[in-house]
């Protein structure tokens, strides 16, 4: 998890049903130990603050996808573009039963031990 900083400008983002998350951006006013509270402007003039996990930035609800807190815009883009760029690889790889012919032995043993996290 990110390391946050009272007065810190983040981003938090909503999961609506099935939709595009909304973005919302805020201001941490407080971290305790299990806690970080962020406020954001719901209207002008008017906040409302939310709380996020330490541990994994998971927003502090009952029901429904939690909202989820970024230390930064761009590092929610790099996360949804990472997550992209792996539902393109998975679905490429459940498409086929035989492998790419483009693709040596080698090639796939390699990929193998670094999606089981080893070393090349």
């Amino acid at each position: 998890m990110a390391h946050y900083q009272v007065g810190q400008k983040v981003v938090i983002s909503v999961h609506r049903n099935g939709r595009a998350p909304d973005l919302y951006d805020g201001e941490v006013s407080k971290i305790g130990r299990r806690w970080i509270t962020v406020k954001r402007e719901i209207a002008p003039g008017y906040h409302c603050e939310n709380r996020f996990d330490v541990d994994n930035g998971h927003g502090d609800q009952d029901f429904g996808y939690p909202p989820q807190l970024w230390s930064s815009r761009e590092l929610y883009e790099a996360h949804v573009e990472r997550t992209r760029l792996w539902k393109e690889v998975s679905s490429l790889v459940r498409e086929s039963n035989r492998p790419p012919t483009h693709l040596s032995t080698e090639d796939i043993s390699v990929m193998l031990r670094s999606l089981q996290g080893g070393s090349n």
